[in-house]
């Protein structure tokens, strides 16, 4: 897992389009890649997102979305 940084002051372009330009989505998204570094899945997080209008991600979520995209790879 690596984290990029997308602000204002630094928006990182040539990062974001070796990632497909993950911006279009909102942050904060999610790019998986491939073990060759081929972008295989982006989505944006909201529906990673904890129940009861807290602003953070459910871990149960999150995990059940990258156990999922291990399993299609």
């Amino acid at each position: 897992m690596v984290y990029v940084n997308y602000s204002k002051e630094n928006k990182n372009p040539a990062a974001m389009e070796r990632l497909g330009n993950p911006e279009k989505l909102g942050f904060p998204a999610l790019v998986v890649l491939s073990p060759s570094l081929e972008v295989l899945h982006t989505q944006e997080t909201s529906a990673l997102e904890a129940e009861g209008g807290a602003v953070a991600h459910d871990p149960a979520k999150v995990l059940a979305f990258l156990r999922e995209r291990a399993a299609t790879r």
